[in-house]
Order: structure tokens, then C-alpha cells, then sequence
């Protein structure tokens, strides 16, 4: 396989992946709207590749991380995720 062959196989993993997630939001609790608004969002909303990449840059600019959750054993939850970094603005542990 060659490498734009292998590129093009990434991106369309991550476009299966990015139609799986956003599948999994339509059906959850979850408002996209204010996850948008606090990683400061305002670009389209569509499937494609460089929407994902502006995504994950907005989160990583807008939602700081720490690692005091781990030196103190506080446990992850998920079910408190969105809850935890968009109603409450807290900090994230790196792997939240």
C-alpha cells in the first residue's frame, strides 16, 4: 500500500469513527450546542475531515487539563463527562 493509499485509508477510518460519535450524540443526553459554545465552535457542522480536525483543536484550546484527579484517586467517570466539562467548566484529567 502506498502512502496516499494509506492516507486516504486513515481519513476514511476517522470519518467512520466521526459518523459513529456523532450517531452515539444524536442519541444521548448530551447537548452539542453547549459543548459548542464552550469550546468557543462556531465554524459548519458537517462530516468532513477538517470539521474533526477544527473540533479537537477547540477542545484542546478551550478545555484545560491536569493530572491532580490521578495523585488524588479520584475515579473517571463518564457518566459525569459532559456534565464535569461543559456545565461545570471544570478541568479535565488528560485521559477524560
Amino acid at each position: 500500500m502506498g502512502f496516499q493509499e494509506s492516507q486516504s485509508k486513515t481519513k476514511e477510518n476517522i470519518m467512520a469513527a466521526n459518523i459513529e460519535l456523532c450517531a452515539i450524540i444524536k442519541n444521548s443526553s448530551m447537548n452539542i450546542k453547549q459543548y459548542f459554545e464552550r469550546i468557543n465552535y462556531v465554524d459548519s457542522i458537517d462530516l468532513a475531515f477538517e470539521t474533526l480536525s477544527k473540533l479537537q483543536l477547540q477542545h484542546l484550546l478551550h478545555v484545560p487539563f491536569e493530572n491532580l484527579d490521578i495523585h488524588n484517586n479520584t475515579p473517571i467517570d463518564l457518566n459525569n463527562l459532559f456534565d464535569k466539562i461543559v456545565t461545570r467548566k471544570e478541568v479535565v484529567f488528560a485521559m477524560n
